[in-house]
């Protein structure tokens, strides 16, 4: 069997495993993992076997350069990649509840990312091979190249100071200050929107040259429309305080520590979710006060962000729950932290109460 018919096979094989893992990873986490695994210990394992995926999938796309392929020297690179993708896998496997669930879905997350994108070398390096393709440069614009790439910046990302989380705080925290951001743009955007409203408001009319006929004209906030927007941009901002807060205050090691690490992510792996559908509500809310507005419509959008808040008042409940219960100079401080967010959820629900009640005069005043 020549070596490039040898090549073939162990392309084939690499994929197999590449496929047989990736089914793997979307089974249900086994039940009862191995209890000595550390959890640092798991996680230094798993970057290891990334750095060497990425050093066996170098040394393959420098011995199958297109232009000059050596089959014979391909052999080893593509053993070691059908073996360290299945070790991956198991590795992330290993990761028990306790550790966190936030953390588990983000490893697991970068590893099925790195084994797609193997596999789309894989299966560009067949093609090639197949078609007896010689024509590739070696340049970066070249598929192969364009692949290889992909999977250096997939784990050189994950190996860098800002890649994989180191706990799972670390890596609720990373999903909070993603979604902060956009969180914070919405706020930024409504009260762009009030700003531009006044001072559109305060101008005198212009001759619309026929714009209005068609619907193209601009369209004014009334006085109604901008009391709304004021009181919508109250509560944004109470919520988007509360959002900074708990990343700055509660998901720290200092405050966490009085808990035991499940009891801890048992809590924090919850807020991901609830203040990702925050996000939606916010967003939900803000598309509510453009005009035309639908008074109905913000009602309808107000009472699902109210919802919202509701659900992250009780999760934080839980995690503030221990706050009156310190004694001493630290207790102290922990119960101003209690307190603040007592206060700012108070303030937020008479926000909501205060556009609802508006909303609802206006409803009332147009019948």
């Amino acid at each position: 069997m020549s070596s490039k018919q040898n090549t073939i096979l162990a392309l084939t094989a690499a994929t197999n495993a590449s496929q047989l893992a990736l089914a793997l990873l979307s089974e249900p986490q086994p039940i009862h993992s191995d209890p000595s695994s550390d959890f640092s210990v798991l996680r230094s394992d798993f970057l290891s076997l990334l750095a060497l995926l990425h050093s066996a999938v170098t040394k393959l796309s420098l011995s199958l350069k297109p232009s000059s392929p050596t089959y014979s020297a391909s052999l080893s690179p593509l053993a070691d990649i059908s073996k360290h993708v299945s070790a991956a896998v198991h590795c992330v496997r290993l990761f028990r509840p306790e550790h966190g669930t936030t953390f588990f879905k983000e490893a697991q997350s970068l590893v099925r990312h790195v084994l797609e994108a193997i596999l789309d070398l894989l299966s560009t390096f067949l093609d090639i091979i197949s078609r007896n393709d010689r024509t590739s440069t070696g340049q970066a614009g070249d598929e192969y190249m364009i692949r290889t790439a992909a999977i250096h910046d997939l784990i050189d990302i994950a190996r860098g100071n800002n890649g994989l989380s180191s706990d799972n705080i670390s890596a609720v925290r990373k999903l909070l200050d993603r979604d902060y951001a956009t969180l914070e743009d919405g706020l930024h955007e409504l009260a762009d929107v009030i700003e531009q409203a006044e001072s559109t408001n305060d101008e005198p009319e212009l001759d619309d040259d026929g714009w209005d006929e068609l619907g193209l004209g601009p369209t004014k906030f009334s006085v109604s429309d901008l009391q709304l927007a004021k009181k919508a941009y109250a509560i944004l901002r109470f919520s988007t305080t509360l959002y900074k807060r708990v990343t700055r205050d509660i998901l720290v090691p200092t405050f966490l520590s009085q808990y035991a690490p499940d009891q801890v992510n048992i809590h924090i792996d919850a807020l991901p979710h609830l203040f990702a559908i925050l996000l939606v509500a916010s967003d939900d809310l803000i598309a509510s006060i453009y005009t035309p507005q639908d008074v109905e419509n913000i009602i309808t959008q107000l009472t699902a962000y109210k919802d919202v808040i509701q659900q992250l008042q009780t999760s934080l409940e839980e995690l503030l729950k221990a706050d009156g219960q310190k004694e001493g100079a630290n207790g102290s401080q922990e119960s101003k932290t209690n307190q603040w967010f007592n206060t700012c959820f108070g303030h937020t629900f008479k926000a909501i109460d205060a556009l609802a009640t508006t909303a609802a005069h206006q409803i009332s005043s147009d019948h």
